[in-house]
């Protein structure tokens, strides 16, 4: 299973290749937001701290900073 994240009626997914997907999820189901691939293959689950998320591989450990969503 592929580690994720959470809240908000959002959810941040990173894959095993190192994609990045956002979903919308709402009781009926989830919509894809978006994709972004962020780094190479990775086995670590991803942390979010302080609207920064990151992202480790073999090479790197990646921060991005995330945009505030609030209204």
């Amino acid at each position: 299973m592929e580690p994720a994240m959470a809240g908000n009626g959002r959810a941040l997914v990173l894959d095993f290749a190192g994609t990045l997907f956002l979903f919308d999820v709402k009781p009926g189901g989830a919509k894809r937001l978006g994709k972004l691939k962020v780094c190479d293959e990775t086995y670590a689950a991803p942390a979010l701290a302080r609207g920064r998320l990151y992202v480790r591989d073999e090479k790197a450990v990646y921060c991005y900073e995330l945009p505030d969503a609030s209204p």
